[in-house]
C-alpha cells in the first residue's frame, strides 16, 4: 500500500495495513493476521524546538488482532507510535533528499542497529545493547519517506530541559550509549564492510562545507554580543580575525585517514535526541538506574568518534558541568570504548589515553563551532525554524487547485535553486539567506532578554579562548 505523504493523509486503512505488517513480522506468522482498528488518533508529536527537518506526529491506536501467536487475540490492544515524514517545508524536504537523511535514518532503524546489537549479543550476552525505539513500519524511496516507531515517552522516557543542559548523571549515561554505538560499529566493521552495504553513510563533504554558511552567521552574532561588553571587545576582535582559519581547520577535520579510528557516528547527538527514564532497581533496595533511548538518526554517518563526543558536550552542557566533570567524562568514554572493543575481540591498537586526549584537543575547534551554532539554534526563543507553520488561506479546500499550482511552482523553484544554494564553497546567496533568516536570533541576543542563551554563548567563547582556539 502506498504510504501517506504527510500526517493529514493518514487513513484507517493504512493504519490497519502497518499494524498487520508489524504483527506478522513480530510474531513470525505464516499468514497476514486479521487486524481491526477500533480507534486511532493523530496528534502533534514534536513541540517547539524539536523536529526541525521533519514532520512528526504521534499515532495512538486501539486494535483487535487475531491470528496464530499474535497478541491481543481476545482483548483490545493499545499501540503508541511516533510517525515521521518528510518536512512539510519544501526547502527542508529537498535538502533532506539531497543529503540522503531519509536513507540514513531508515537504514539505522530497520537494519544497522539491529545488526550491531545482534553482533554484540552473540559475543557478550547483550552487555552492550544500543538503545533506540522499536521500528513498527518503514518505507523509503526518492519520493516517499515514513517511519513509524514506538513512542517511548509512553514508557516514561522524556527529554531533559535543553535550557538547563544535561546534569552529570545524564551526561554519563549519554556518553555510555555513545561509546557503545562507536565501539560496537568499529568492531563490527572489521568483519563487515558497513560502507559497502550502506554507501550513503559515507560523509557528504558538501554538508560539511555548507555548514560554514550557517555557522558564520552565528559566530558573527557572538562577536556582536561581545562588542556590547567593554571588557570583551578585544576577544571579539580576536575571534573575527581567526574566523576564516577556524573554518579552514574545521574542513580539514573531516579528511579521514588510516591513522584515525572511524565508526558510525550519530551526527546530531544533543540534549533533545536523548530520552531519559529513571528506573527502580528491585534487586538493589531503593537504588535507581538511569536509562536512555537515542532518537533522530538522519545525520548518521561514518566518521571520527570524538567529533560525536565533542558535539554532545559543547551543545548540551553548561560550563559548570564541563569545568567540574569533563576529565572524568572523557575517561569514562575512553574506558568504555576500550572495554567494549576488547570484549568484542577487536582491541584498538596504539590508542592510549594520552593519544585519545591529544585527539580530543586536536578536534576542539569542532566542539566550539558546533556549540556556538546549535546553542543559538536551539536556545533561541525567536528562531523562525522553531515556530509552527501558521495556517494559510490556501489551506481551505476551495483553494486546493490554486494551492497545487503554488506548491508546484515552489517545488520547481527549490529544485532549481538547491544546487546553487549548496554549491561549495558556501555560496554568497546561501550566506545572505541565512543572515536574513536568523536576524531574529541576533536581535534577541542583543536585546539581552534571553540570559541563558547569552551566558551559554559567552561561556563557549571564553572557554575556547582559554584553550587557544583563536590563537595562531
Amino acid at each position: 500500500m502506498k504510504p501517506p505523504s504527510s500526517s493529514s493523509k493518514i487513513t484507517k486503512e493504512w493504519v490497519q495495513y502497518i499494524m498487520q505488517d508489524y504483527m506478522q513480522k513480530k510474531h513470525h506468522l505464516s499468514s497476514t493476521p486479521d487486524v481491526t482498528i477500533k480507534e486511532f488518533v493523530v496528534k502533534e508529536g514534536a513541540s517547539a524546538g524539536e523536529g526541525f527537518n521533519s514532520e512528526i506526529v504521534s499515532l495512538d491506536v486501539v486494535a483487535i488482532c487475531s491470528g496464530d501467536g499474535a497478541e491481543g487475540t481476545s482483548t483490545d490492544a493499545e499501540y503508541h507510535c511516533i510517525v515521521k515524514f518528510f518536512s512539510t517545508d519544501t526547502f527542508s524536504r529537498e535538502a533532506n533528499k539531497r543529503f540522503e537523511s531519509h536513507l540514513r535514518e531508515h537504514a539505522i532503524y530497520s537494519e544497522l542497529i539491529r545488526d550491531l546489537n545482534n553482533f554484540q549479543a552473540l559475543k557478550t550476552g547483550n552487555e552492550f545493547e544500543i538503545h533506540i525505539p522499536e521500528l513498527i513500519y518503514g518505507m523509503v524511496s526518492n519520493k516517499d519517506f515514513v517511519l513509524v516507531m514506538e513512542n517511548v515517552k509512553v514508557k516514561g522516557f522524556n527529554t531533559n530541559n535543553r535550557y538547563s543542559g544535561l546534569n552529570f548523571d545524564q551526561l554519563k549515561e549519554a556518553v555510555n550509549q555513545l561509546a557503545r554505538l562507536h565501539a560496537v560499529s568499529y568492531a563490527y566493521n572489521k568483519s563487515h564492510n558497513i560502507l559497502k552495504k550502506f554507501p550513503f553513510l559515507k560523509l557528504n563533504e558538501e554538508v560539511v562545507k555548507v555548514f560554514e554558511s550557517f555557522c558564520g552567521v552565528f559566530i558573527d552574532n557572538g562577536i556582536a554580543l561581545l562588542n556590547t561588553k567593554d571588557d570583551m571587545k578585544d576577544l571579539a576582535k580576536k575571534i573575527k580575525i581567526s574566523k576564516a582559519r577556524l573554518f579552514s581547520e574545521f574542513l580539514k577535520l573531516y579528511i579521514s585517514s588510516e591513522d584515525h579510528i572511524s565508526c558510525i557516528c550519530h551526527g546530531d547527538f544533543w540534549n533533545n535526541n536523548i530520552l531519559f527514564k529513571t528506573q527502580m532497581q528491585c534487586d538493589h533496595g531503593n537504588e535507581t538506574k538511569l536509562l536512555c533511548e537515542v532518537i533522530d538518526w538522519g545525520n548518521a554517518a561514518w566518521g571520527l568518534p570524538i567529533l560525536d563526543l565533542q558535539y554532545l558536550i559543547y551543545t548540551s552542557t553548561a560550563i559548570e558541568i564541563r569545568k567540574e566533570h569533563l576529565e572524568s567524562v572523557l575517561h569514562l568514554y575512553y574506558s568504555a570504548f576500550i572495554d567494549i572493543t576488547t570484549k568484542l575481540e577487536v582491541p584498538v591498537p596504539n590508542w592510549s589515553y594520552d593519544n585519545f586526549q591529544k585527539e580530543w584537543q586536536r578536534l576542539s575547534v569542532f566542539g566550539f563551532l558546533m556549540g556556538i551554532a546549535l546553542t543559538q539554534g536551539t536556545l533561541s526563543k525567536s528562531n523562525p525554524v522553531n515556530k509552527p507553520r501558521e495556517a494559510s488561506l490556501l489551506d481551505h479546500s476551495v483553494c486546493l487547485p490554486i494551492k497545487l499550482v503554488v506548491d508546484g511552482v515552489k517545488l520547481g523553484t527549490v529544485k532549481a535553486l538547491t544546487p546553487l544554494l549548496f554549491k561549495v564553497p558556501a555560496s554568497k546567496l546561501m550566506i545572505a539567506m541565512n543572515r536574513k533568516l536568523f536576524q531574529p536570533i541576533r536581535e534577541e541576543i542583543l536585546s539581552g532578554k534571553n540570559e541563558v542563551l547569552n551566558k551559554r554563548i559567552i561561556d563557549l567563547m571564553l572557554e575556547a579562548d582559554e584553550k587557544g582556539i583563536f590563537s595562531e
